[in-house]
């Protein structure tokens, strides 16, 4: 058995060996894990886009808005009033359907309301670290105008 020094010089230089060895352990630790063997935190959400159709009469001039179930966590990208809009979805694969009314922004006029599929596309980045994520479009044609 070693006899334990009691001076303090003795425990301070106990004290920097346990250091150096605590620093060259992490040191090593750290140096495994380089940027090309871990991948960013970076979440890429999904994304739905509800648009009036091209051929919507006076597209310009009506509002779309969007709602989705509680689970499926939607968030509206940009309040802007207008035929197009753009949300994020916490989870696709609560959002098969979503509400969509279109409003008339001059009168206020409601022109349709009704439950509308999502068409959903998942895509995964190449690579290692690749995201998965998905899109949605509705596009609502001529045929929902009850002008």
């Amino acid at each position: 058995m070693v006899a334990r020094r009691s001076t303090t010089a003795g425990t301070t230089q106990r004290g920097r060996w346990c250091a150096s060895v605590l620093a060259a352990c992490s040191l090593t630790v750290t140096a495994s894990c380089t940027a090309e063997n871990s991948c960013p935190a970076i979440g890429t959400p999904s994304t739905l886009e509800v648009r009036l159709a091209a051929a919507w009469p006076e597209r310009g001039t009506w509002d779309v808005d969007v709602v989705c179930d509680e689970p499926a966590g939607c968030s509206v990208l940009d309040d802007t009033p207008g035929p197009d809009r753009q949300v994020t979805v916490g989870d696709p694969d609560e959002a098969q359907t979503v509400e969509v009314s279109v409003r008339d922004r001059s009168s206020g006029k409601i022109a349709h309301v009704g439950d509308h599929e999502v068409a959903w596309s998942t895509t995964t980045q190449p690579g290692r670290c690749g995201a998965t994520y998905s899109t949605g479009v509705v596009v609502l044609d001529v045929r929902h105008a009850s002008t």
